[in-house]
């Protein structure tokens, strides 16, 4: 019978149309992700979008997640590199002027100051290599403890606490063999 026939079809086309949306709707929100995700909202995820899918549709969305989320760590940690490094190099910087306005000051200590400004764009040069050999670790899978020197670290705020104190007429010494780990440096002040 006809009737049944274009029954049938007319079904059958309800049927592939349902079908067709319930396919089609995850993608579409995936590509929406993707547009979210590139247009920089990092916190973009489509799990909860996805609703409880168990297919491959859904595999994908969780791998989004998975991918956004890895992005937005990732910007975080690079933010808080770029804080770290510009702390880092300001308080050179700022020793430089220092001791260049000390040299205006006192123009009878200008040798003094001059190695000091020497000192200080060392230290900047340091601090630069020490940031190269930190990108060239992290893309060689190395770990970034292996650049690290306290013992440098504790020479250089010692050598600062010289500086700033001699106009004191304060001495500050570090021995750098002074015996067990748990004792302290000892730090002179006359």
């Amino acid at each position: 019978p006809r009737e049944l026939l274009a029954l049938g079809f007319l079904g059958g086309l309800f049927f592939a149309a349902v079908l067709a949306w319930y396919l089609t709707r995850p993608i579409n929100q995936l590509r929406k992700g993707f547009d979210r995700l590139a247009q920089g909202r990092l916190s973009e995820r489509l799990a909860p979008v996805m609703g409880n899918r168990r297919d491959e549709i859904a595999d994908l969305a969780r791998d989004f997640d998975l991918m956004a989320q890895r992005l937005e760590e990732l910007v975080a940690s690079r933010d808080r590199l770029l804080h770290d490094v510009s702390h880092e190099l300001r308080s050179p910087l700022a020793r430089l002027q220092l001791a260049i306005g000390l040299a205006r000051q006192a123009p009878e200590r200008t040798n003094v100051s001059l190695d000091r400004i020497d000192r200080e764009a060392a230290r900047l040069d340091t601090l630069v290599g020490e940031l190269l050999s930190l990108a060239r670790s992290e893309h060689r899978g190395l770990e970034g403890d292996d650049y690290f020197d306290l013992a440098g670290v504790l020479r250089s705020v010692v050598e600062d606490a010289q500086f700033e104190a001699r106009s004191d007429d304060v001495e500050i010494v570090l021995s750098e063999d002074y015996g067990a780990a748990d004792q302290a440096p000892p730090i002179r002040g006359d």
